[in-house]
């Protein structure tokens, strides 16, 4: 009986690696995604993207940022996941690591987001707002058409 026991507790720790196996697997997929997904928004930005309302994402931004909160969710449910996995000694120990990495890696994308939006519409606002004061000084400094006429 002890035997089968430890036979049971042996495939049990077997499935466990499994399934963190794969979740290690997953993170590492995530990571590169969010990697690729932050750096294509930043060459978005670098070839100008116009901010349509502070609701809308502009066109070249829109699937990028969907797919960092499509992240975000999955990584919410990953985390769920992990702690309701039944591990044991080293296993336990494999587990809380890739749950802080799956916290680290979510809070990294939601800063990804979180700073790539609101920032950025700042920046474009803000850049707006001096190219039309600079257009606004050129065309006061014009001669109006009664001073050309003195």
């Amino acid at each position: 009986m002890a035997a089968v026991l430890a036979l049971l507790r042996w495939g049990r720790g077997v499935r466990v690696r499994q399934q963190l196996r794969l979740v290690l697997e997953t993170l590492r997929d995530y990571d590169a995604l969010l990697s690729r997904g932050v750096r294509a928004i930043e060459s978005a930005f670098e070839s100008g993207v116009g901010w349509r309302g502070w609701a809308i994402w502009p066109e070249g931004l829109a699937e990028h940022l969907n797919r960092l909160e499509t992240i975000d969710d999955t990584l919410d449910e990953l985390i769920a996941h992990l702690r309701a996995v039944d591990a044991h000694g080293s296993n336990e120990r494999v587990r809380a690591v890739l749950e802080e990495l799956a916290i680290d890696l979510q809070t990294a994308v939601a800063t990804a987001i979180a700073s790539n939006c609101p920032l950025k519409r700042l920046e474009d606002a803000k850049r707006d707002e001096y190219e039309s004061r600079r257009r606004g000084d050129q065309e006061g400094r014009k001669c109006p058409a009664e001073c050309e006429e003195r």
